[in-house]
């Protein structure tokens, strides 16, 4: 039997000496990880402390297609963010804003694993061009435009290619990214590249 998070006692939330509250702490008791309707019937202690337990939330995790994403955004952009948790983390730090990073991220399917890459990597400092292989299906465009919309320092390239992988054009797709990237008035340090299924992280 899973314990819920109703049988854990809410230990007391400690700042740390810059004031910002212990990550790990909040991170657990206020649900940032995770999908937001799933907080309060995943158990992070259980699953850490009996690993045989994980399958049960396997198959809980509801994935929305192309569609249904650009109809959640084009309802409530407040409202897309918050259920995809990317307004789930404390403030900016002053060392994270005046270093903010750029990404690259090239996908070709899977709209909803892409948007759980970018969940875990966002910060509203940073910058995000999302390319995607024309060779895609068109929802997938216009998902990620829809999604685009909703931020922002999150953007579509301006030229997108038909890509060979591992052939010259996966570069190409890149080079139009980091162009689109040195416009942007966000002043970027470095700039990393992400294939869109790189998340989970193996």
């Amino acid at each position: 039997m899973v314990r819920t998070d109703s049988n854990i006692p809410k230990l007391p939330l400690t700042d740390t000496s810059d004031g910002i509250t212990t990550i790990g702490q909040k991170a657990y008791f206020e649900g940032w990880v995770g999908f937001a309707s799933l907080h309060k019937s995943v158990n992070c202690s259980e699953a850490l402390t009996r690993p045989k337990s994980n399958f049960l939330y396997s198959t809980a995790v509801p994935r929305l297609t192309a569609a249904e994403i650009v109809k959640s955004c084009q309802k409530s952009c407040e409202t897309f963010r918050q259920n995809y948790g990317f307004e789930r983390y404390p403030k900016v730090t002053k060392e994270e804003h005046h270093f903010p990073i750029a990404f690259i991220i090239l996908f070709h399917t899977s709209l909803d694993q892409v948007l759980f890459l970018l969940r875990a990597i966002y910060r509203p400092q940073n910058v995000y061009c999302l390319t995607v292989d024309l060779n895609a299906k068109r929802e997938l465009l216009e998902g990620i435009s829809a999604v685009s919309s909703c931020f922002h320092n999150v953007f579509v390239a301006s030229k997108l290619e038909r890509v060979v992988y591992a052939g010259f054009s996966r570069l190409v797709a890149d080079l139009h990214c980091m162009e689109d990237l040195l416009a942007h008035p966000i002043p970027w340090k470095y700039v990393i590249n992400l294939p869109g299924q790189q998340f989970p992280l193996k």
